[in-house]
C-alpha cells in the first residue's frame, strides 16, 4: 500500500494537482516522522468538543492524570498514534505489570497527555470514499470515522486518500497541531474527469474467490466478481472483502459467475447497485443479508434457487425485478429467504430463450409455452436420462398448461415437451413435417391432439405417458407408427388408423384402453407388445397382408372375443404367431371371421377428431370424437360422389354433431345411432339442419339411447319413412329454428302413416304436410307443443290449404294432447283417442282469490286442472296495496359472515327499499357487504431440531388470526396441534476438501452438531496430479532477454520446466531522413532508431516554418457569360492561398425573340431567332426557310360503278388549292355477279349459307344466313404434379374441336427437395451398416449418399448340449452372438438355427407295471406303485379294501404296544377284562411283525434294534396266531481295520451271529429276505445331538470328500458284511466317525423293514495306530498308515515307525 499510495502522489503531481489553502506548509513526506510509537490506548472522549484540548489550562492539576482501561465495546474505535507523537516511558514494576512513570514536573505540575482533536472533512461530491491513516503507515491501518466524514485524531502527521467515480482521485497529507482547542474543517474538493480510471486496492490475480474466480474492489468502491465458475461460500465474517465492506458501494459480477455463495456480500452496508448476469443460477444461503442500503434488485430467469436468508435484514428492500414469471418465483424461492412483506416484485411474465437457429420460446404469466420463428425445433436429452441437453424450458415444466407453436415451426424434435405433466393444450400448426421421438412422453395432463396433415411418421414414443388423451387424430399423410408411440395412454378409448399407415411398431397402443382396433391392409407384422394390456378390446380387425404377430402382441386381453381376419382360414393357419407361454393366447382363443365380407372402399376426415369409412357394403362409419362441420349444400360433404351407395350410416358413441345437410339427397336407408357406452362422451348428439332431408330411401331410423338434438327439418320429405318412433332421448327446447327446435323434423314425409313420440316436448310443424299418417301415439302424460306455447304457431300437424290432414292423436285423457285438439290448425282435422290403460281424468283445483299486496295485484277465484294445466275459470286482478316500511341498519362484515349497507323492508312483503320513502328499490345483493373471507399467511413447514420444536405447514388467518390446515382455510387447527416437539440429529455438513496436485483431498461429509455422531464419513479423494501447462517462449527484444518454453502446473502454479533466458539480440541501426521545413510546417534533421524494435537511437530536431510571403490577387469583373473574382492572396513561394477569391456569378443574357415569317408556295420564310438586349449577341440566329413550292396532290381516278359514272386521275395544289390536272368523267360499267360460298360454323363462331354479290361494287346480290356455331368440346387437361426440381401444372380444358385453350393451365413451382435423414444402421455381426445419409422424401433422390460400414462379425457365446430328461427339455449344443443375439448350431455363425430347434425334448416317464406297497385294510384303502426306469419317479393309486375286521386277542401279543401287518402299523388295545386285542384285516395268511428297541445298545432309542414275527392264519371263521423267533440285536460290529483301496478309506466289519440269523441274512425265512445292508456314516461333529438313520434310502448325514455319496462294498460271506467309505481328507484323520450298520428285509407283500445296529464311534487315526502293526514295513499300506499317524500324532511316533 505504500507503493499505492506513492502512486497516487505521483498522479496529483502529475496532473499539477493544487495544494488546498487548509494545507500549505504542511509536510508531506510520509517518511519524515520517525520510528512509530508503541500504542496508547485512551479513554472514550467526551462529548464536549469545545473541551477537548488542555485539559488544565489553569496549570491547577497537580496530580497524575490517570487514563482508564477503555471498555470492551466493540463500537469504540481505537485512535492510532501519529507519527511524530511522543513515546511514554513505562517499566515494569514488582509485579511484572508496566507502570508508565511519571515526567518531571513543569513549573506547574505534571504534564497532560495530548487529547484527540475532531477533524471533519467537507466532501464534494459527498459520496466520494474518503480514507485517513497515519502518514507512515498505509491504507492498511484505515482509521475509522466516528461518523461520515468526521475523524477524531491525536496530535501527529496523517495522509489521506479520495476518490469518486467520474472524478480525479486526491491524495494529500495534513498535521494535527498538539494544544488546539478547536476542531479542523478540511474542505476537500474533487475535480470532475471524463478520463478517470478505476483504482485497484488489490490485485485481482493475487485474490481468489471460487475455483476460476477472483475478485478486485476499486477505489471507487466497485466490488467486481470476473472468471468462470461457482462463488465460493463463507462463513459469517469470512469474506475475503468482509474488512473493507464499509467501502463496497457497487457489485460487479460478470458474466460466467455461476452462483453467489453463502454470505458472499454480508453487512455490505452501503451498496445500492448490484449487477447479477444471466450465468448465475443460485444465490445461496445470506447472501445478501444485512445490505441495508440496497433498495431494488435484478434477478435474471437463469436463477433457479434463491435459499434461506439471501435478504435478511435488507431493510430498504422494497422492489425486486425479475426476469421470469410470477408463477416461477414462487417455485425457485426460499419460503425463508427474508423477504418483508413490502418488497414488491416486478416480474417481466415471461421467460425467453433460443430453441433453433431462428426460432425463440417464451413462457409468459399465463403459463403459455409460445415458440416462434421459422425452423426446426432440435433434438433433446430425455431428462430422465440426466443429460445436460434437456429442452431450455424443462427446468419451468411445472408451470407451463399449453403450448402454441408459431406456424413457421417446420418440426418437433425429440423429447421436446417431455414430461410436460402440467400441459393440457397444445397447437401444431400445418408445416410440422416431423415430430420427434418422446416429443409429449410424460405429458400426463394432455387431454386431446390434432396432427397436422403435413406429418408423414410419428416417432417412438411420442406419446407415451400420456395417461389423459382421449383423443387424437392421425392425419392419411402419416406412413408408420413408431415404438411404443401411444402406450400407457390409459384414457384413449377410440383411434382410426388410416390406409397409408404401413408399419406400427412394438409397444405402439400398449395399456391403452381402445375397445375396437381395425389395422390397415399394408401392414406385415403385427410387433412384440403392440397390443398388449389391452383390457377393454373386445375387437379386432386383421387384414390379409399381416404375415405375423410377434410375442406378447396380444398379452393380457381378457376380453377380446372377436377377431375378423381379410384372408382365407388356410392364410390364417399359415400365419406364424409366437404364442410362447401362452402369451398371445387371447388372438388365437377369440372367435375367427374368415374372408370379411366387405372391403373398405373410401375412408377420410369430417372434422377435428372424427373420420368415416365406407364399406363396400354401404355402410358408412363415422368414428372419433366431437363435432362433425356443417356443410352449405351436399356436394361439400366428403362422401359425395358415393352418395348413392350409402346404405346405412353409423354414428359413433363420441360424435357430438352430424353437420348440416351431410347425408342430404344420399341413398341411405338406415341410420343408426350408436349407444353410449362406458366411457364414452356424455355429451349430446346434435343434428345439423337438413342432415338426412330428401332421403327418399330412408325408412329406418335407430336413435339409441343418446341425448339428441335435432335442428331444422332433419328428416324433410324421407319419402320411405313409413313409421317412426321419436324416443324421450330426443331433447327439444322451445325456439323456433337452430339447434333443439326440431322444426319440421318429419315434415313433408309423405308415406309416413304411423308415428310414436315419447319424447316431452314436440317443436313447430313436427309432422307438417304429412297427409297420409293417420296415427301419432304421444306417450309422455306431461308433453308440450310449440304451438301451444305461441298462439298455436307451428302447430305439428299442420297442411297447407287447400289439402287436409286427418289424423288420430293418441294421449292421455289430461294432457296437453287435448288441447292440442282444441287448437286445430289450418287444415287439421284431429281426433282423440286415450292411451290404453290410460286412467287419467281432469283434477279440478279451485283457486282461491289472492289478497292483494303491496308489490303485486290480487286475483279473483279462478280454475283449473292441476295436471293438463286446463284453464276452466279465468282469474281477474286486483289493485296494489301501499309498503310499510321498517329501516334495517347496517353490519360490518367479518371473514365468514356477511354485512350489510343502511337499507330498508316492507314488513308485510319483504320488498328492499335503498330509501326512506320507498321509491328506490334493491335487492339483497345490493345492500350486502360480501364476506371478507379469510386472508391465510403461510407458515411455512419447519422441521424440529435437537433444541427447536418445528411445525407442519399450516395457515393464518391476518384478520380473524384463526388458524387452518389448507390455504382455503376449510380445516381448522391451531398452532399448538401443528407444532413438531423438536428432536433428531441437527446435521453439520463437513465440507469437501478438494484434492491439489500432491494432496489428497476429502468427500463431503456429515455429523451432528448436537452430538458430534459422524452420519456421514469422509472419504480421502486421491491427489489429482500435476496438469501441465506449457509457458510459451518469449522472443528477446533488441534490449530485452527472451524465454525458452517451460512448463507449470495449472492448478497448484509449480514449475515443471522452468525457462531459460534468451539474451537481448541488439539494435539494427536504420537512418531518419531528414525534413525540409516548408512555409507552415516545421522541418526535422537527421536521425537514427533500431529496425527492429523502432526505438529512437539519434532524436529527429525540429526546423522552424519559413512563413508565408504574401502576394495580391487583383478582382475580375463578371459578363453576361463569364463570372468575376473578388481580390484574393496566396503565398509566392508554396502558392497556398492565403485569401481565397471568391466567384461573382455572370450576369446573364437578356434574351428578345426574333419572331419567324412563313414561307409561301412561291415566297422563302424565316425561323423564329433570339439576341441579347444588352450585348447584342444573336442568341439563336433566323434561318430562311425556302419558298414551299405547290404541293401537288392526286385526285384520285374513281372507277365507275355498276350504277355510277367515275373519274380519271386529276392534280391540285394542298396549300393553295390550285388546280394543276383537270379530272374527266368515265361511264358507268353494270354489275358483275360473283357466288358467297358457305361457311361451315365452328365451336364460337356461326356459318353462313351460300350467297351472291357484285365482284365490283360488292353489292348482296343473293344474302347469306346465318349457322349457329356449335359450341366447344370441352377436354380436360391433367394437371400435372409438381416435383422437387421441375415445376407442374394446374389442370386446364381445351376444345377437342378447335383446341382452343378455355382454362389455361398454370405452372406450379417446384416444390423443392423435403430433405428426410436417412438414419444411420449400426452393422450387424453379419450385415454391413450405413452411415447416416439423406434424400427427397417426395422424389426419392439422394441428396446425401450413406457410405457402408463393415460387419462387425459374431461374438459367440456356447451353450453346452444337456441331455433330456423325463420331465425336463434338454439341448444340443449351440452358440449365441453376444451382439446381435442370434443363434447358430456352429461355432463360425453359418448354420442359423434356434432355442426350439436345438431343443430335445423330455423324454417322459418310462413306468413299468403296478406293484403292491400297502395292502387294504378296513376302512383304509391299500397302495399301488409304478416306477420310472429312467429316473426316481413313481406314481401311486388307492386299491379299495375289500374285507372286513376281526378281533385277534391272546397272550402271545402281551407286551407290545403295536404290530406291523404288511408295512401297516396296528395299535394293540386292552378289552374290558385286560385282555389285548388288536383289529386286523380278515386274510388267508398273514406275517406279523413287532419291532424291539434296546435303549442299552442304541443311544438313539426311537429306532428298532430288532423285531418279533407272528404268523396270523385264518382257518374259517377262527384264526390262529403263531409267535414265531425274535431278531433281537441283530447286527453288531466285529471289528474295525484299515486297508488301502488305491484312495485313503476306512473298512467296517459287521457281524450277523446265530443260525438263524444267519438264515435270514443268507437265504430268508418266514417270508423275509435281504434287499439291503451297509453302514451309516457321517462326522461325529456333523451329528450335533440329531439321529443318525436312513432317508429316503440315504444317509442323512452322507460323509461326503470328493465324491457324490458314500461308496459301500459288500463281502463274500452275509454273517460278515464290510463297508469301506473312500474319499476322506487328512483332517477327517483327527476327527471321530460315527458308524451305524442297518439291513432292510422285505416280506413277500413287498413291505420294507429296516433295523439298526448300535451307534459305533472311531477314529481314523485311532485305528491307523491300533493296527499299526498289521502291515508289513516297506509296502505303500505301511506308508501309508504311518503318514495318518504322524498327521495325526505328529513326531511323537516317528522313531518307532523308523525302527
Amino acid at each position: 500500500m505504500r507503493k499505492l499510495f506513492a502512486l497516487f502522489m505521483a498522479a496529483a503531481l502529475a496532473a499539477q494537482m493544487l495544494v488546498p489553502a487548509w494545507a500549505e506548509g504542511f509536510p508531506v513526506d510520509p517518511d519524515s516522522a520517525g520510528e512509530p510509537t508503541e500504542e496508547i490506548v485512551y479513554d472514550e472522549p467526551t462529548e464536549d468538543l469545545d473541551a477537548v484540548g488542555d485539559p488544565d489550562p489553569a496549570g491547577t492539576q497537580a496530580e497524575e492524570t490517570v487514563y482508564e482501561e477503555p471498555v470492551d465495546d466493540p463500537s469504540i474505535a481505537e485512535i492510532p498514534e501519529p507519527a511524530g507523537a511522543e513515546k511514554s516511558e513505562e517499566t515494569p514494576d514488582a509485579n511484572g505489570e508496566n507502570v508508565k512513570e511519571e515526567e518531571p514536573a513543569g513549573e506547574n505540575g505534571a504534564e497532560a497527555a495530548p487529547q484527540p482533536i475532531r477533524v471533519a472533512f467537507q466532501c464534494t461530491p459527498e459520496d466520494m470514499i474518503l480514507e485517513v491513516f497515519p502518514a507512515d503507515g498505509d491504507a492498511d491501518q484505515m482509521i475509522e470515522p466516528e461518523e461520515a466524514g468526521s475523524y477524531l485524531l491525536l496530535p501527529g502527521e496523517y495522509s489521506y486518500l479520495a476518490a469518486a467515480e467520474g472524478y480525479e482521485t486526491a491524495a494529500g497529507s495534513f498535521t494535527v497541531e498538539s494544544g488546539l482547542n478547536e476542531p479542523i474543517e478540511i474542505n476537500l474538493i474533487l475535480e470532475q474527469t471524463d478520463e478517470a480510471e478505476e483504482i485497484e486496492l488489490f490485485a485481482a490475480n493475487s485474490n481468489s474467490c471460487g475455483e476460476g474466480l477472483t475478485w478486485k474492489l476499486s477505489y471507487y468502491g466497485t466490488l467486481t466478481i470476473s472468471g468462470t465458475g461457482k462463488m465460493a461460500s463463507y462463513s459469517p465474517g469470512d469474506a475475503p472483502w468482509y474488512s473493507r465492506r464499509t467501502q463496497i458501494r457497487k457489485i460487479a459480477i460478470s458474466e460466467g459467475v455461476t452462483s453467489i455463495g453463502e454470505y458472499a456480500f454480508e453487512e455490505c452496508t452501503n451498496v445500492t447497485s448490484i449487477s447479477i448476469p444471466g450465468s448465475v443460477t443460485e444465490l445461496n444461503e445470506y447472501c445478501f443479508s444485512a445490505c441495508v442500503s440496497m433498495k431494488s434488485i435484478t434477478i435474471p430467469q437463469s436463477v433457479t434457487r434463491i435459499a434461506d436468508g439471501v435478504f435478511d435484514a435488507c431493510e430498504k428492500l422494497t422492489d425486486i425485478y425479475y426476469g421470469g414469471t410470477d408463477a416461477s418465483w414462487k417455485h425457485i424461492t426460499s419460503w425463508n429467504a427474508g423477504l418483508g412483506n413490502n418488497v414488491r416484485l416486478h416480474s417481466t411474465g415471461v421467460f425467453t430463450g433460443k430453441c433453433g437457429d431462428n426460432l425463440t420460446w417464451k413462457i409468459d404469466n399465463d403459463e403459455v409455452l409460445t415458440i416462434s420463428g421459422t425452423g426446426r425445433i432440435p433434438d433433446y436429452n430425455d431428462p430422465s436420462s440426466g443429460g445436460n441437453n434437456t429442452a431450455p424450458w424443462y427446468g419451468y415444466a411445472y408451470q407451463i398448461k399449453k403450448v402454441v407453436l408459431g406456424s413457421g415451426v417446420q418440426n418437433i424434435g425429440n423429447d421436446a415437451f417431455a414430461d410436460c405433466y402440467g400441459m393440457t393444450d397444445i397447437t401444431i400448426p400445418d408445416g410440422v413435417t416431423s415430430i420427434g421421438d418422446s416429443a409429449f412422453d410424460g405429458c400426463s395432463a394432455l387431454t386431446e391432439i390434432s396432427i397436422p396433415g403435413t406429418v408423414s411418421s410419428i416417432g417412438d414414443s411420442v406419446f407415451s405417458g400420456c395417461s389423459a388423451l382421449t383423443e387424437i387424430s392421425i392425419p392419411d399423410t402419416v406412413s408408420s407408427i413408431g415404438d411404443s408411440a401411444f402406450s400407457r395412454c390409459s384414457a384413449l378409448t377410440e383411434i382410426s388408423i388410416p390406409s397409408t399407415v404401413s408399419s406400427i411398431g412394438s409397444y405402439a397402443f400398449s395399456g391403452c384402453a381402445l375397445r375396437e382396433v381395425e389395422i390397415p391392409q399394408g401392414i406385415t407384422s403385427i410387433q412384440s407388445r403392440t397390443f398388449q394390456f389391452f383390457t377393454q378390446l373386445t375387437k379386432i380387425t386383421i387384414p390379409d397382408s399381416v404375415t405375423s404377430v410377434e410375442i406378447c402382441a396380444f398379452d393380457n386381453c381378457p376380453v377380446l372375443k372377436n377377431v375378423y381376419y381379410g384372408g382365407t382360414e388356410a392364410q390364417w393357419e399359415g400365419m406364424y404367431v409366437d404364442n410362447y407361454a401362452g402369451n398371445n393366447s387371447a388372438l388365437l382363443d377369440a372367435t375367427l371371421y374368415f374372408e370379411m365380407q366387405y372391403q373398405r372402399i373410401a375412408a377420410g376426415s369430417c372434422g377435428g377428431n372424427l373420420r368415416w369409412s365406407l364399406m363396400e357394403d354401404g355402410v358408412l362409419k363415422i368414428t372419433g370424437s366431437g363435432a362433425m362441420p356443417d356443410y352449405s349444400s351436399a356436394s361439400d360433404a366428403p362422401w359425395y360422389r358415393y352418395g348413392s351407395r350409402i346404405k346405412e350410416v353409423r354414428v359413433g358413441a363420441n360424435v357430438t354433431k352430424i353437420g348440416e345437410n351431410a347425408f342430404r339427397r344420399t341413398g341411405v336407408q338406415k341410420v343408426v345411432f350408436c349407444a353410449k357406452e362406458t366411457g364414452s362422451t356424455d355429451a349430446p348428439l346434435v343434428l345439423g339442419d337438413y342432415c338426412f332431408a330428401y332421403c327418399d330411401s330412408l325408412n329406418e331410423i335407430q336413435f339409441g339411447n343418446r341425448v339428441i338434438v335435432p335442428g331444422d327439418s332433419v328428416f324433410v320429405s324421407c319419402s320411405g319413412l313409413t313409421g317412426v318412433t321419436v324416443p324421450g332421448t330426443v331433447k327439444l327446447d322451445k325456439s323456433f329454428n337452430g339447434e333443439g327446435c326440431g322444426y319440421g323434423m318429419f315434415s313433408q314425409c309423405p308415406n309416413l302413416t304411423k308415428a310414436t313420440v315419447e319424447c316431452s316436448y314436440v317443436g313447430p310443424y313436427f309432422f307438417e304436410g304429412c297427409y297420409k299418417l293417420t296415427e301419432v301415439r304421444f306417450t309422455d302424460p306431461n308433453v308440450q307443443f310449440y304451438s301451444l306455447d305461441n298462439d298455436n304457431y307451428g302447430h305439428p300437424f299442420h297442411a297447407n290449404y287447400p289439402r287436409q290432414m286427418n289424423v288420430t292423436v293418441y294421449g292421455y285423457t289430461c294432457s296437453k294432447v287435448h288441447t292440442l285438439l282444441q287448437a286445430n290448425g289450418a287444415g287439421v282435422n284431429l281426433t282423440f283417442q286415450s292411451l290404453p290403460g290410460d286412467s287419467t281424468e281432469h283434477t279440478i283445483v279451485v283457486q282461491p282469490a289472492v289478497e292483494a299486496t303491496c308489490t303485486s295485484t290480487g286475483l279473483t277465484a279462478g280454475k283449473y286442472c292441476s295436471k293438463c294445466q286446463y284453464v276452466f275459470t279465468v282469474r281477474q286482478k286486483t289493485p296494489k296495496k301501499a309498503h310499510s316500511i321498517v329501516p334495517v341498519s347496517e353490519k360490518q362484515a367479518t371473514c365468514e359472515e356477511v354485512g350489510n349497507r343502511e337499507y330498508w323492508k316492507c314488513s308485510s312483503c319483504g320488498e328492499l327499499f335503498a330509501n326512506a320513502e320507498g321509491t328506490v328499490t334493491t335487492t339483497l345483493d345490493k345492500v350486502s357487504i360480501p364476506a371478507l373471507g379469510h386472508s391465510p399467511e403461510k407458515v411455512e413447514a419447519k422441521e424440529p431440531t435437537h433444541t427447536e420444536p418445528g411445525n407442519h405447514e399450516y395457515y393464518v388467518c391476518a384478520r380473524c388470526n384463526r388458524a387452518f390446515k389448507d390455504a382455503d382455510c376449510s380445516q381448522p387447527t391451531t398452532a399448538e396441534k401443528e407444532t413438531i416437539p423438536a428432536e433428531g440429529h441437527k446435521v453439520v455438513i463437513d465440507p469437501a476438501v478438494k484434492p491439489t496436485c500432491t494432496k489428497p483431498g476429502l468427500t463431503e461429509g456429515k455429523h451432528c452438531s448436537v452430538c458430534k455422531e459422524v452420519l456421514v464419513a469422509q472419504k480421502e479423494i486421491p491427489a489429482s496430479g500435476h496438469k501441465a501447462v506449457i509457458d510459451p517462449a518469449v522472443e528477446p527484444t533488441c534490449t530485452k532477454p527472451g524465454l525458452t518454453e517451460g512448463k507449470h502446473c495449472s492448478v497448484c502454479q509449480e514449475v515443471l520446466v522452468a525457462q531459460k533466458e534468451i539474451p537481448a539480440s541488439g539494435h539494427k541501426e536504420v537512418a531518419d531522413q531528414a525534413v525540409k521545413p516548408t512555409c507552415t510546417k516545421p522541418g526535422l534533421t537527421e536521425g537514427k532508431h533500431c529496425s527492429v524494435c523502432e526505438e529512437v537511437l539519434v532524436a529527429q530536431k525540429e526546423i522552424p516554418a519559413s512563413g508565408h510571403k504574401e502576394v495580391i490577387d487583383p478582382a475580375v469583373e463578371p459578363t453576361c457569360t463569364k463570372p468575376g473574382l473578388t481580390e484574393g492572396k496566396h503565398c509566392s513561394v508554396c502558392q497556398e492561398v492565403l485569401v481565397a477569391q471568391k466567384e461573382i456569378p455572370a450576369s446573364g443574357h437578356k434574351e428578345v425573340v426574333d419572331p419567324a415569317v412563313e414561307p409561301t408556295c412561291t415566297k422563302p420564310g424565316k425561323t423564329e431567332g433570339k439576341h441579347c438586349s444588352v450585348c447584342q449577341e444573336v442568341l439563336v440566329a433566323q434561318k430562311e426557310i425556302p419558298a414551299s413550292g405547290h404541293k401537288a396532290v392526286i385526285d384520285p381516278a374513281v372507277e365507275p360503278t355498276c350504277t355510277k359514272t367515275g373519274l380519271t386521275e386529276g392534280k391540285h395544289c394542298s396549300v393553295c388549292q390550285e388546280v394543276l390536272v383537270a379530272q374527266k368523267e368515265i361511264p358507268a360499267s353494270g354489275h358483275k355477279a360473283v357466288i358467297d360460298p358457305a361457311v361451315e360454323p365452328t365451336c364460337t363462331k356461326t356459318g353462313l349459307t351460300e350467297g351472291k354479290h357484285c365482284s365490283v361494287c360488292q353489292e348482296v346480290l343473293v344474302a347469306q344466313k346465318e349457322i349457329p356455331a356449335s359450341g366447344h368440346k370441352e377436354v380436360v387437361d391433367q394437371a400435372v404434379a409438381p416435383t422437387c426440381t421441375e415445376p407442374g401444372m394446374t389442370e386446364g380444358k381445351h376444345c377437342s374441336v378447335c383446341e382452343e385453350v378455355l382454362v389455361a393451365q398454370k405452372e406450379i413451382p417446384a416444390s423443392g427437395h423435403k430433405e428426410v435423414v436417412d438414419p444411420a444402421v449400426k452393422p450387424t455381426c453379419t450385415k454391413p451398416g450405413l452411415t447416416e445419409g439423406k434424400h427427397c422424401s417426395v422424389c426419392q433422390e439422394v441428396l446425401v449418399a450413406r457410405q457402408t460400414i463393415p460387419a462387425a462379425g459374431h461374438s459367440m457365446e456356447k451353450t453346452e448340449a444337456r441331455e433330456a430328461t423325463c420331465t425336463e427339455d434338454g439341448n444340443r449344443a449351440y452358440y449365441t452372438c453376444k451382439t446381435c443375439g442370434k443363434i447358430y448350431a456352429d461355432s463360425e455363425g453359418t448354420q442359423e438355427t434356434s432355442v426350439p430347434d436345438q431343443t430335445v425334448k423330455a423324454l417322459d416317464h418310462d413306468f413299468g407295471g403296478w406293484t403292491r406297497t400297502q395292502e387294504p385294510a378296513p376302512g383304509k384303502a391299500g397302495k399301488e406303485r409304478r416306477t420310472c426306469s429312467r429316473c426316481t419317479a413313481f406314481e401311486e393309486r388307492d386299491v379299495p379294501y375289500t374285507g372286513s375286521a376281526l378281533n385277534i386277542t391272546g397272550t402271545e401279543l402281551e407286551g407290545e404296544s403295536q404290530v406291523t401287518l404288511d408295512g401297516v402299523a396296528y395299535p394293540i388295545q386292552k378289552d374290558g377284562e385286560g385282555n389285548a386285542y388288536v383289529d386286523l384285516p380278515v386274510a388267508e395268511s398273514y406275517l406279523l411283525t413287532a419291532y424291539s428297541y434296546n435303549d442299552a445298545a442304541d443311544a438313539h432309542s426311537r429306532y428298532p434294534i430288532g423285531m418279533r414275527c407272528y404268523r396270523l392264519t385264518k382257518n374259517g371263521a377262527a384264526v390262529q396266531v403263531e409267535r414265531l423267533s425274535a431278531f433281537d440285536n441283530l447286527l453288531r460290529y466285529a471289528g474295525t481295520s484299515i486297508r488301502l483301496t488305491g484312495k485313503k478309506g476306512i473298512r467296517m466289519i459287521t457281524s450277523v451271529d446265530g443260525a438263524l440269523k444267519s438264515a435270514l441274512i443268507k437265504e430268508g425265512v418266514y417270508g423275509l429276505s435281504l434287499v439291503e445292508y451297509g453302514t451309516v456314516l457321517a462326522r461325529a461333529s456333523a451329528i450335533g445331538g440329531g439321529d443318525l438313520t436312513l432317508q429316503n434310502g440315504k444317509s442323512n448325514y452322507a460323509y461326503k470328500r470328493g465324491v457324490a455319496d458314500p461308496v459301500f462294498a459288500y463281502a463274500g460271506s452275509l454273517v460278515q458284511y464290510t463297508n469301506v467309505l473312500v474319499g476322506f481328507s487328512d483332517e477327517d484323520c483327527k476327527e471321530d466317525i460315527a458308524m451305524r450298520p442297518y439291513i432292510i428285509l422285505q416280506d413277500a407283500a413287498g413291505t420294507s423293514y429296516t433295523l439298526y445296529g448300535g451307534t459305533v464311534y472311531r477314529s481314523i487315526g485311532y485305528v491307523a495306530y491300533q493296527n499299526r502293526n498289521s502291515f508289513r514295513p516297506g509296502t505303500a499300506a505301511y506308508d501309508y498308515v504311518w503318514e495318518i499317524i504322524h498327521y495325526v500324532y505328529g513326531s511323537e511316533y516317528d522313531s518307532e515307525y523308523k525302527g
